[in-house]
This record gives C-alpha cells, sequence and structure tokens, in this order.
C-alpha cells in the first residue's frame, strides 16, 4: 500500500461503510504494548455490546492481532483473524504516513447474519413505534420530548414536530402537575411508574383523561431517557377516574387528602419496617391565618391556600409526599433514613414562606409553624402519628412560631390542657367563671375618668386565673369567642344601666370585638337592641376594633357607617402594629386612634417609639381624631405624651382592670 495516502481519504473511501466497517486506530508504541487513538461510531456500538471496553479487548487479544498484523496484513494487505467468544474480523491494516508506529485498522464484521439480525431488529423497533394503536413518546434527562410517533395527533391533535423539544410537564394539566412530578422522580431512579389516569391538555384548549405509563431506560446505571405510552381512556371509565380522583384529592387544592394518607402510609411503613428506615410525619400549620380570612374574606384565603400548595408542591422530590390535612394545616410523610432529610424540608418551607403571596396587586407575608413525629417511635397507626405531630405544631405556635419541633412526650399534657380548657371555656358562662372588669382611661390634663375599657376576666375551677393571652386565642380558634362577645356586650350595658339607676354622672365604656364577631351577620343590628333593651343611649359605647378588621374596604365601611349612624364611637386599637395604612384613616369614620403599648415602652430612652408616638398623636390631631395612649406605666412616660398633646391615657401607672364595685367607689360622682 502507497502509506503516502492521505488519510482523510482513506477514512471518506470507508464511509459508505460505516453502517458495519469497525475504525479503529492503534499507536503501536512497542511490541508488546499498544494505545488507541480513535474509535468511530460503529467500533464504539460494538464494544458497548460486548463484555470489553476497547481497552481491555486489545489488551486481552493484543498478542492474536499483533501476530496477524506483522504476519499476514503487513504482507498482503488485509486478512482475517477469528477470536474465540467474537465474531470474525476481517483486518485491514495502513500504515500512517506520519509515524512508523501508527497503523489504521478496519476491522470489519465478516458473519453478514449478525449484520442482518441487527437491521432485522431495528426494523421491529420501528414498526413497534409507528405502528402502534396508543401515542408513544420519548423524554430525555430532562423530560424533554426528543420523539413521539404519529398517534400523538389522534390523541391531542399536535403534529409530532410541534413537540419535539418541549417539556412534557408543559401538557400536564396544573391538578396534575404534582402527580407527574413525583413520577418523574421515581422515573429517574430507574423506576417504572404508571398513573392510571392524568389530564393532559390538548391542542384545542380541553382537558384529555389519559392513562400514562413511563419506561426508563437505564444503561450502565445511567438514566438515558424514558419511553411514554399514553392511552386514552373509554368513555365509560372517565366518571369512575374523575370519582377516584376527587375521593383522593383534595378539591381546592389539588393535593391528595387525608384518606390517601392513610393508603400510602399502610404502604411505606410496611417498607420501612422492611428496610429498617423511618417514616417523618410532618405537620404544617399557616400562623395567624384565620386573621387572613378574616381580613381578606372567604375567596382571598381560598386563593392563598391553592399558593401555599404550589409552593409546597415544588419542595416534593421522590421520597416525599404531600397532602392538605384540614384547614391550613398539611402534611408531608417522607421515607428516610437520618434526621438530614426531614430538616431540608422544613427548612425549605420555611425559606419559601419568607417571599411574599401576591393577591390582586397586594404583597402579603405568611408564616409556617411546624410539628414533626416519627414512626415508629411516636405511634404505629397515621392517627396516633398526626396526632403527635399536631402537638408539637402546637407547641412551636406557642413558643414562637416559624420554626420546627420534633414531639417530646412531656407536650401530650401540654396538648391535653388545651383540649380541657377549651372545655371548660365552653361552660364557663354557664358556671359562673367570666367576670368583666374596667380600666379608668384618665385625662392627662385633669386626672379624672370618664371612660372605661371593658376587659375580660376568667376565674376557672381547675386552672384558676387563666390570662387573656391563653384563652382570648382559644376562644377565636374554637369559635366560642361570638358567645362570649354577646355576653360582654350584655354585661356592660347592664352595669351601664345600673350606673344610670344610681344617678352616676355618665361615662362611656369601650368593647373589644374581635375581628370575626365584628363580621358576623346582624352584629350592627344586634348591638342595636341590646342597647335599646337596656333603655341607654349608644354614645355610652365605644366599639373597640383591631386594624385586621379594616382589612375588607367594602364590608367593613359598611358596617362602620352603620354604627356612626347609630350613634356609636369607633376606636381602632393596638394602631400601628398591624395592617396600618393611612387610607384607612382617611377613608373610615374613625372616632379615636389607640396607640399601641410597644410604642410606649422605653419612650423615655427610644427616640424611635418617641418619634412615632408623636407622628401618630399629629397625625390623629390633624384628622379631628382623638388618642388614648395604652400601657403607660411610669410618670415620665405620661408627661412626654401629655407634652406632645396626648389627651387620655391608660395604664398600670394609673389602674388595672378592677371589678365594678370599684369603679363606682373610686371614680363614678354622683350626677348633681
Amino acid at each position: 500500500m502507497n502509506n503516502e495516502e492521505p488519510f482523510d481519504h482513506f477514512l471518506q473511501k470507508e464511509e459508505p461503510q460505516a453502517h458495519s466497517t469497525m475504525v479503529v486506530i492503534l499507536d503501536v508504541s512497542s511490541n508488546q504494548h499498544m494505545k488507541i487513538l480513535y474509535t468511530n461510531e460503529s467500533s464504539t456500538s460494538f464494544f458497548s455490546s460486548s463484555k470489553h471496553s476497547p481497552e481491555q479487548f486489545f489488551g486481552l487479544y493484543w498478542s492474536a492481532i499483533r501476530e496477524a498484523i506483522v504476519e499476514k496484513a503487513a504482507t498482503l494487505g488485509s486478512c482475517q483473524i477469528s477470536i474465540i467468544g467474537q465474531e470474525p474480523l476481517k483486518v485491514t491494516m495502513k500504515e500512517l504516513a506520519d509515524s512508523s508506529k501508527g497503523f489504521l485498522l478496519l476491522l470489519e464484521f465478516q458473519n453478514s447474519v449478525s449484520r442482518n439480525a441487527n437491521q432485522l431488529w431495528k426494523e421491529k423497533y420501528q414498526s413497534l413505534l409507528f405502528s402502534n394503536s396508543d401515542a408513544l413518546l420519548t423524554l430525555n434527562g430532562q423530560g424533554q420530548i426528543t420523539f413521539c410517533n404519529p398517534m400523538i395527533k389522534k390523541l391531542l391533535n399536535y403534529k409530532p414536530k410541534q413537540l419535539i423539544g418541549k417539556p412534557f410537564h408543559q401538557l400536564v394539566s396544573e391538578v396534575d402537575q404534582l402527580s407527574f412530578r413525583q413520577l418523574w422522580s421515581y422515573v429517574k431512579l430507574g423506576k417504572t411508574f404508571e398513573l392510571p389516569h392524568i389530564e393532559l391538555m390538548h391542542q384545542k384548549g380541553h382537558e384529555l383523561l389519559v392513562s400514562l405509563k413511563a419506561l426508563p431506560v437505564v444503561v450502565k446505571g445511567e438514566h438515558l431517557e424514558t419511553q411514554v405510552i399514553l392511552k386514552e381512556l373509554p368513555n365509560y371509565l372517565i366518571s369512575n377516574s374523575k370519582r377516584y380522583y376527587l375521593s383522593y384529592h383534595d378539591h381546592l387544592t389539588g393535593l391528595w387528602n387525608r384518606r390517601m394518607l392513610k393508603i400510602h402510609f399502610a404502604q411505606d411503613s410496611l417498607q420501612a419496617v422492611n428496610e429498617k428506615g423511618k417514616l417523618r410525619i410532618i405537620h404544617l400549620g399557616i400562623d395567624r391565618f384565620k386573621v387572613v380570612v378574616e381580613s381578606l374574606g372567604y375567596m382571598a384565603g381560598n386563593q392563598i391556600l391553592r399558593m401555599v400548595a404550589e409552593r409546597l408542591r415544588k419542595i416534593c422530590t421522590a421520597g416525599e409526599k404531600v397532602y392538605r390535612n384540614s384547614g391550613d394545616e398539611f402534611i408531608f410523610l417522607v421515607q428516610e433514613y437520618s434526621f438530614a432529610q426531614t430538616e431540608r424540608i422544613c427548612n425549605e418551607v420555611l425559606c419559601s414562606f419568607k417571599k411574599p403571596f401576591l393577591f390582586n396587586g397586594q404583597e402579603y407575608y405568611l408564616s409556617i409553624s411546624i410539628g414533626i413525629s416519627t414512626f415508629p417511635e411516636h405511634g404505629n397507626t397515621i392517627d396516633e402519628l398526626t396526632e403527635k405531630s399536631k402537638q408539637a405544631l402546637s407547641v412551636t405556635k406557642q413558643r414562637g412560631r416559624a420554626h420546627f419541633r420534633y414531639f417530646e412526650e412531656d407536650m401530650k399534657a401540654t396538648f391535653t390542657n388545651e383540649a380541657l380548657m377549651e372545655s371548660h371555656l365552653r361552660r364557663a358562662i354557664e358556671f359562673d367563671e367570666l367576670k368583666v372588669c374596667f380600666q379608668p382611661q384618665v385625662e392627662l390634663e385633669t386626672g379624672t375618668s370618664t371612660s372605661f375599657e371593658a376587659l375580660l376576666r376568667w376565674n376557672n375551677r381547675k386552672f384558676g386565673e387563666v390570662s387573656p393571652a391563653d384563652f382570648i386565642p382559644l376562644a377565636e380558634a374554637s369559635g366560642i369567642i361570638h358567645v362570649i362577645g354577646d355576653w360582654v356586650i350584655d354585661q356592660v350595658c347592664q352595669h351601664l344601666k345600673e350606673w344610670q339607676k344610681k344617678q352616676y354622672k355618665p361615662v362611656k365604656v369601650a368593647i373589644n370585638i374581635s375581628p370575626s364577631q365584628f363580621r358576623s351577620e346582624n352584629f350592627c343590628v344586634k348591638l342595636f337592641d341590646t342597647v335599646r333593651k337596656y333603655e341607654l343611649q349608644t354614645n355610652c359605647i365605644e366599639i373597640e376594633i383591631t386594624e385586621s378588621a379594616l382589612m375588607r374596604p367594602d364590608e367593613t365601611l359598611k358596617s362602620l357607617r352603620q354604627l356612626k349612624e347609630m350613634g356609636f364611637t369607633i376606636s381602632v386599637d393596638d394602631f400601628g402594629t398591624g395592617y396600618s395604612s393611612l387610607s384607612y384613616l382617611k377613608k373610615y369614620p374613625i372616632d379615636i386612634i389607640k396607640i399601641d403599648r410597644s410604642f410606649i415602652q422605653d419612650i423615655e430612652m427610644d427616640a424611635k417609639n418617641e418619634a412615632i408616638a408623636k407622628t401618630i398623636i399629629n397625625l390623629a390631631h390633624s384628622l379631628g381624631m382623638n388618642v388614648i395612649a395604652e400601657g403607660i406605666e411610669t410618670v415620665s412616660q405620661a408627661e412626654i405624651l401629655k407634652e406632645s398633646k396626648c389627651r387620655i391615657a391608660q395604664g398600670f401607672l394609673y389602674s388595672k382592670a378592677v371589678p365594678s364595685e370599684v369603679i363606682e367607689r373610686d371614680y363614678l360622682e354622683i350626677h348633681q
């Protein structure tokens, strides 16, 4: 052979045979060793199906090949060699022009049967893909469509070329995104997975219910691609599938429901026992979500719950499942062998809630608390475990919120006490345990009191004196606040009527109204009827609401205007700590602003608190409103507020909340 013949030209001559010819370039550095410089695509395919890599193959059989090259190919230009366990190979040698140690070997199969068999398999595979009555797709490792057969046009009305390169999840309806993401997590681990029904988006915009089977293609432990089989469900199955879906999914968020949690727990707990692993129940509760609902409305609350569910979906991987438990509570079921995965999920959840939720162009920030229980340490049933994760969640909320805690046995007593306390609170009126006390509101200029705030106290036969900070949130969470609130209004009116009979000078009493009670049906009418029942003037009652009650403009404005028309005074409690907005002061018929005690504390030493308090006072006065400062405890605080033109103060400096008889004795004067 002419060893000056160009190397590229030699390859070009062999290109038409590329489907059957393997090209290997060997660098022979000595008679005993060689080095592979190049293998073409046919060579790569051959060796990938062999037991040996190219290096291993030539290393094992180099002696036989070297002998053939030296003794036969060098003389004849080509030869045929047989190697035990391998197809007969035809070896053509060409010495490289630029190296006396390099040889180009063209290795060609001599067994045409093998080549024909490969071609036959290829044709069978193509027939399977293109003639199949089901829609078949191929997804790459990133979930993008790289192939689809013609049946996709019949199923979803897309031409195959329209879908090439498109992520498959974009074809999945919103309600089934979680199911598909979890399926994809399993498939990437090399597991076949099937969904009996999943909604895909038809090209014309409607949803189509199909069954989906995903078959991962794994070579040498690496997930190369996935074959997806889609089958349209017959009409008689669709209603059953829908029924199945509604039975096991939460209707609002699309997450799995508690019924499915029980099914999954039965399966996963058995696996955990067999594999000596653990199951974690991660119980999530949105902090103060009731305030959001009371402020924005039921429909807005539902929309925000959907946003929360979507964030939780994105955190799920192959080892976790997420469910809506009830209301504003969600549960992760996690199978793991250490604490690392649980803590990763908890931290991801807490971090995700640092971002606001956007509703109607407004940003709202929520926080979430988490309680965790473990199978089998804390129980063998899902009911036991969710009860204990709920106990851990309750302790988390009590101790600062927005973090996570694992269940501990001493939490059971705390949780039991809370349930027992609620039971006692429901009968507190019946057993005459509740009492309305009054805290004087003092005019800073004169030191006299002509107005008071009604404050509820509870002395329980089991728990003793229970702080309002403990039982008021419990009353609100359980709904008892409506009954208690109506009782307080009635008690205040009774006392005012009694003071009227005793001919005391007229005074005004402020009554705290919870947001849920304020928005209850016919609240204004019920309040007016109670005042009329005791033959009182409405101007002796001040309705004190929190800022969160102002968050639903249309309903709030209507109720406040109705109260004003009836003659009631309206005040806003804890101003500056909630959803403060100057537009509220401009829009609503408010008479009094109460500066929250957090701005009064350390006002003598904290210039910022003093500046805020003075700003609120000046703002209120310029809008024609009065100001009451809460939480006054020192004379210096009172002096600063007096200099700032604050007219009325309230706090322990003057008096704590006291019974009505003390008010009569120390504060009320006979009308002359």
